[in-house]
C-alpha cells in the first residue's frame, strides 16, 4: 500500500515527541533516585557519627573502670603483704610461747628473794669502821607467766635471752621485809619527834627540846601547802637516833617571793622586813649621800621583782658628808671615810648613836676605845663591851656586816693575830657547825662558803 507522504511527515514528529517524553521521564526518575540516594547517604553518616560518639564514651568508661580496678588491685596486694607480715609475727609469738620454760612454785619464788635479802645483809653486818648498815626490805616488780596446776600457783619465768612482749606477761608486785628475831639495844638512842606539819621555827624548837640539833634546811616548791611548813624530815618521825644528832628538814616555800622596797629604812628595819619576806640581807656597803644618814638608798634587786625565798638582797646605806678640821685644814671625809660603828650589826642603831655622840664614830675609833669607856657611854655589861671591842679590832672590809660578829660569837678568834694565822678549812668548819647548830643568830637564808672565810683571813693580813 502506497504510503501517504503527508502521513509520514506527520508521524515523524509524533515519534520524536514520544521519545523526548520518555527521556524526560527517565531523567525525572534518575533525579529522584539521586535525591533518595543523597538522603540515604546523609542519614547513614549521621548514624555513624552517633555511633562513633557512643563508642568513644564506652571506651572512656572502660578506661576509667580499668584504672579503678588497677588501683584496687594495688591496695589489695599491699593488704595481702601486710597480712602475711602479721601472720609471720603471730607465728613467731606462738613459737616463743610454746618454748618450754622452768616453772617455779610460789613458795619457792618468795623464799628465793628472802635468801637474796639475807645474802645482801651478811656483808653489811661486819661492823667495819664502827658503823653498821642494814638492808631491811626488797621491793619486787616481777613479770612472768602465771599458771594454775595441780591446785598450786606456778610462775613461768622468761629466759634471759627471751624477747617477750610485756603485754603477754603478768605483773606481780610484792615486798620482802626483814623482821629482826632479836631485840635491838636502843637504850642509848632517843626517839625522833614528828615534825611534819609544824612551822619551821616551832619544829626547830622541838628538835632542840628533844636533845637533837637542827641540821640542813632545804626549801621545796609546794602547791596547796602554806609556806614555811615542814613537809619532810630525816631521820623519819618516831625512828631512833643518837641524842645530839642533826635532824634535816625540808620546808615548803612559795614558787617566788616579791622583793619589798627597802629605800628609806634603817638597816635594822631592813633586816626585819627581809626576814618577814623570807629573804636575807646580803652585802651592806656605805656611801656618802645627801639622804638621811643610816638609811637605805639603794638595793641590789628592784622592789616588786620575784625571787626565790632566801635570796640575799644587797643594800647601800647613806653616810653623812662631814668636814673636820685637822691642823687648821679642812678634810673631806667623803674621801677618807672609815666604816661607821653602826655597821657592826649586833651593836644596833641606839647604841651606835650614843657612841657617835661621844666621839666614837668609826669602827677604828671603837677598836681604840677602852672597855670601860664603852661601858660608861652605853651602859652595857663588861662582857658585851669586850665583844664589841674585839669585833672592831678584827673587822676588815672583806667581812661585810656579819663576819666579825660570827667570829667573836663562835669564840674561834681572840685577836687579829689569831685570824691572820687561822687555817681557812678549820675556821670554816667551826663557823659552819656553829651556824648549823643555831649557836649564832644569822638572818634567814644567810649563806657562807669557804672562800668567804679565806677572804676574812686575807683581809686581816692586809690590814
Amino acid at each position: 500500500m502506497p504510503v501517504n507522504p503527508k502521513r509520514r511527515t506527520t508521524a515523524r514528529p509524533t515519534g520524536t515527541v514520544a521519545g523526548a517524553a520518555r527521556t524526560a521521564g527517565a531523567k525525572r526518575v534518575a533525579g529522584a533516585t539521586r535525591v533518595a540516594d543523597t538522603v540515604r547517604t546523609a542519614k547513614t553518616k549521621q548514624q555513624l557519627e552517633e555511633e562513633v560518639k557512643q563508642n568513644s564514651k564506652l571506651i572512656a568508661t572502660l578506661q576509667t573502670e580499668k584504672l579503678t580496678f588497677s588501683s584496687r588491685n594495688t591496695v589489695l596486694e599491699a593488704r595481702v603483704k601486710e597480712l602475711e607480715k602479721t601472720n609471720l609475727e603471730l607465728d613467731e609469738i606462738v613459737r616463743k610461747l610454746k618454748i618450754a620454760r622452768p616453772t617455779v612454785p610460789s613458795t619457792r619464788l618468795i623464799s628465793s628473794f628472802r635468801d637474796a635479802l639475807d645474802d645482801m645483809r651478811a656483808p653489811l653486818a661486819s661492823g667495819m669502821g664502827g658503823v653498821n648498815y642494814l638492808v631491811s626490805e626488797i621491793q619486787v616488780n616481777l613479770k612472768a607467766n602465771v599458771s594454775y596446776d595441780g591446785g598450786k600457783v606456778q610462775f613461768q619465768l622468761p629466759k634471759p635471752d627471751d624477747v617477750i612482749p610485756s603485754e603477754n606477761l603478768s605483773t606481780i608486785d610484792f615486798v620482802i621485809k626483814a623482821t629482826p628475831t632479836t631485840e635491838v639495844d636502843t637504850s642509848g638512842y632517843a626517839e625522833v619527834p614528828n615534825l611534819v606539819g609544824l612551822a619551821k621555827e616551832m619544829g626547830e624548837r622541838l628538835i632542840v627540846s628533844k636533845g637533837f640539833v637542827p641540821g640542813e634546811i632545804e626549801y621545796e616548791d609546794t602547791a596547796g601547802i602554806e609556806p614555811g611548813i615542814v613537809i619532810s624530815q630525816m631521820p623519819s618521825p618516831f625512828s631512833v637516833a643518837p641524842p645530839g644528832g642533826p635532824i634535816d628538814l625540808t620546808i615548803s616555800k612559795h614558787p617566788g617571793v616579791s622583793v619589798p622596797g627597802f629605800l628609806g629604812l634603817s638597816l635594822d628595819e631592813a633586816v626585819g622586813v627581809a626576814e618577814s619576806s623570807e629573804l636575807a640581807i646580803g652585802d651592806v656597803s656605805h656611801t656618802v649621800s645627801e639622804s638621811e644618814e643610816g638609811t637605805v638608798i639603794s638595793q641590789g634587786v628592784k622592789a616588786g621583782e620575784t625571787v626565790p625565798p632566801g635570796t640575799a638582797i644587797d643594800l647601800v646605806i647613806a653616810e653623812a658628808k662631814r668636814r673636820e678640821t685637822e691642823g687648821g685644814a679642812e678634810t673631806d671625809t667623803a674621801k677618807t671615810a672609815e666604816p661607821r660603828v653602826r655597821r657592826l650589826v649586833n651593836i644596833g642603831e641606839y647604841n651606835s648613836d650614843k657612841l657617835d655622840d661621844a666621839g666614837i664614830k668609826t669602827i677604828r675609833d671603837l677598836a681604840s676605845a677602852s672597855t670601860s669607856k664603852i661601858r660608861k657611854i652605853t651602859g652595857v655589861s663588861d662582857s658585851v663591851a669586850k665583844e664589841w671591842k674585839l669585833e672592831a679590832e678584827i673587822y676588815n672590809e672583806a667581812m661585810g656586816d656579819y663576819g666579825a660578829y660570827i667570829l667573836v660569837k663562835t669564840g674561834a678568834v681572840k685577836s687579829v693575830d689569831d685570824l691572820m694565822r687561822a687555817d681557812p678549812s678549820k675556821l670554816y668548819g667551826v663557823v659552819k657547825r656553829a651556824i648549823a647548830g643555831r649557836k649564832i643568830a644569822v638572818p634567814p637564808g644567810f649563806k657562807l662558803n669557804k672562800r668567804d672565810v679565806e677572804g676574812w683571813i686575807e683581809g686581816a693580813n692586809k690590814k
